[in-house]
This record gives structure tokens, sequence and C-alpha cells, in this order.
């Protein structure tokens, strides 16, 4: 049983997959942040809300490639998700039902690509994938989720 009101109101809002309306708004091309803040704000449970598919939000989130694909997309992606990560740290390393964590999707089907082919192509997507991977470990092991003072690797 639900412990607060607020809770009640995120089991009862799903659809018959499951998905809150958090899940849906993680799975659109465009996300409004400001509604989706509030909606983290207002539903904090939310967060932690899996789908029949096992995937919280922020799974959803981490294979929305339509979203992640282009400049202004991929920086609504970061502070969704960086939202998410800070609202809930454990989520980074909750599997779904097929074993796999968020943002692990794209990556797997980069790895399950690029094995066809002689030279390795990191793409936006990938590269996404793993900084978030990155910042939700690092937030998980204590450190702030700020991804705006981390240094990024540079390739010599």
């Amino acid at each position: 049983m639900p412990d607060t009101e607020n809770e009640k109101i995120d089991y009862i809002d799903c659809d018959v997959a499951g998905q809150t309306i958090l899940h849906h708004l993680c799975a659109q091309q465009t996300i409004d942040f400001r509604r989706f803040a509030d909606l983290v704000e207002q539903y904090p449970a939310m967060v932690k809300r899996r789908d029949e598919n096992g995937q919280l939000p922020l799974h959803v989130l981490g294979s929305n490639i339509e979203l992640i694909n282009f400049g202004e997309g991929q920086k609504v992606g970061t502070r969704c998700a960086l939202l998410l990560m800070d609202k809930y740290p454990e989520g980074i390393i909750t599997v779904d039902a097929e074993g796999r964590m968020p943002f692990t999707n794209l990556v797997v089907k980069w790895v399950q690509w690029t094995c066809h082919f002689p030279q390795v192509l990191v793409v936006d997507e990938v590269e996404w994938c793993f900084q978030m991977l990155s910042y939700g470990m690092d937030h998980l092991g204590g450190k702030p989720l700020n991804p705006s003072k981390q240094a990024r690797p540079t390739v010599a």
C-alpha cells in the first residue's frame, strides 16, 4: 500500500503496460523539461515506478534515440536523466526484465552493429549513453551529480 497520496496517484495513473505519464514523456521525440520537472517534483514515486517490462522512466529515456540524436534533444535528455538519477540514484543499477540497466540498450545495439565492421565508430547517441552511465555511477558512489564540472576526456 502506498504511503502517501502522491504514490497512490502514481499507481492509478498507469496505462495497461504499467507505464506512467513519466514513462510516456521519456519516450517522446521532444520533452518539455519544465513539465517533466514539475511532474517529478509533484509525484516523486513515479521515478521508481517500473512498467511491465521492468523498465523505469530512466530506461525509457536511455533508449530514446529520437530524442538524443540531435543537440537540443540531447541537452534536454541530459537534464531529464540527471533529474531522474538525482531523485533515485539506485535507478542507474536497476535492471529491467532483460537484465539491462538504463542507457545500455543503445550500447548493446551498437556493440552488435560494430562487430560487423573493421573500424569502430562511436556515434553521438552511444557516447551520450556512456556519459550518462558514468554520471549515474559516480553519483551512486557519492560524487555530486554535476556534469558541467566534469572534464570530458580527450582522445590523443
